[in-house]
């Protein structure tokens, strides 16, 4: 999702403050459409907080959508695998073989 074009275009369009008066996981959204007319949304809790945290298979996809490209999807369906048995494993050296780029 981070590399689509619709997400691209509309990022370029965006203007971000930062409001000390929220809190880490906490967001407002104010915005205008094409008519002048102003919308606003609350988040008080964002997917991903302690408060509100993303399902495991959640963290697979937005994983896979940040890392392949630059991780081939082998690679990253390994990585997954390695992570979810990160308690079990003895040697690291394997796990940071498979992030290596090059």
């Amino acid at each position: 999702m981070c590399n689509d074009e619709l997400v691209a275009s509309v990022r370029d369009k965006i203007d971000v403050t930062t409001d000390v008066s929220l809190r880490d996981d906490e967001a407002k959204l104010c915005f205008s459409l094409e008519n002048g007319e102003r919308k606003g949304i609350h988040v008080e809790h964002a997917k991903g907080s302690l408060a509100k945290p993303m399902t495991k298979g959640e963290l697979e996809a937005k994983f896979l959508d940040q890392s392949v490209g630059i991780i081939d999807r082998a690679k990253c369906q390994e990585i997954i695998k390695e992570c979810w048995q990160i308690d079990a494993i003895e040697d690291i050296s394997r796990l940071l073989g498979l992030c290596r780029t090059a």
